[in-house]
């Protein structure tokens, strides 16, 4: 043993530390917690046909990836299906399935001077939806239109770092047959059915938070129209990855004991 760690070691005993905590913090190297790559992406809205083909593919589209990146944004005005009316429509269109009037998409990753916490969130803020028209009103085609649902905006995002993932739904002003709560949406929440057509709020399609991975995939709302097409309302996906995300930590502890004898002649 060098002198110099002998000096640590008669020093340490003096202040009444245990020699074996010493020796611990002198062979335990520093953890390296870090995350080494972050992704994003998040879509404003789509229509998806049972057979897959998209009526609307999923629009607009945002991407990145790298530490950091972006932001990067994209915004649209007016998707509906069909297309030619005025924005908003509430609706005048008798044959409308889906009409939305602005979408905003972002996804951005942030390099943090602890390397464990860089990030990545994506959010998409989608205003003035109308899905459905007319037709699908149950008291008669003949009467004044009343959409399935219409509603102000609806703000999704997620986030991920080395330590967790998240996500968050918020709805502002619905109308329209289906009555939908307004504010913060918990996970999974279903709207009761109406008529055959389901719609599930909050969806998480994806979880992982396993060492080496936190990833989420969320729609702020899937809708399931009679002949099972598809709406989605809001697609982000959140991703960080590194040797040291949700790194398991072991603790160990050492108790030292001395004895100290006398004897007396």
């Amino acid at each position: 043993m060098t002198a110099s760690r002998t000096s640590r070691f008669r020093a340490a005993a003096l202040a009444g530390v245990p020699v074996a905590a010493i020796l611990l913090a002198t062979l335990t190297p520093a953890a390296q917690s870090d995350v080494t790559a972050l992704s994003g992406s998040a879509f404003g809205a789509s229509v998806e046909l049972p057979v897959g083909n998209f009526l609307v593919p999923p629009t607009p589209t945002v991407s990145g990836s790298g530490i950091p990146f972006g932001p990067i944004t994209q915004s649209l005005i007016d998707v509906q299906l069909p297309s030619g009316a005025e924005c908003p429509n509430v609706p005048a269109l008798a044959a409308n399935v889906a009409q939305i009037c602005g979408v905003n998409a972002t996804t951005v990753g942030v390099q943090n001077p602890n390397p464990h916490f860089n990030s990545v969130t994506s959010e998409t803020e989608i205003a003035d939806i109308v899905i459905g028209g007319v037709n699908l009103n149950p008291l008669g085609p003949g009467l004044p239109s009343a959409p399935l649902l219409a509603a102000g905006v609806i703000r999704v995002s997620c986030f991920a770092d080395g330590e967790t993932v998240s996500s968050s739904v918020s709805i502002a002003s619905t109308s329209g047959l289906v009555a939908l709560n307004v504010g913060d949406i918990a996970p999974q929440t279903g709207v009761p059915n109406l008529l055959g057509i389901t719609i599930l709020l909050h969806e998480v399609e994806e979880r992982v938070e396993v060492p080496g991975t936190n990833r989420i995939v969320v729609n702020g709302a899937r809708i399931r129209l009679l002949d099972l097409t598809e709406i989605v309302i809001g697609h982000v996906e959140c991703e960080a990855t590194g040797p040291d995300v949700n790194e398991v930590t072991t603790t160990s502890t050492s108790t030292s004991t001395s004895t100290s004898t006398s004897t007396s002649t």
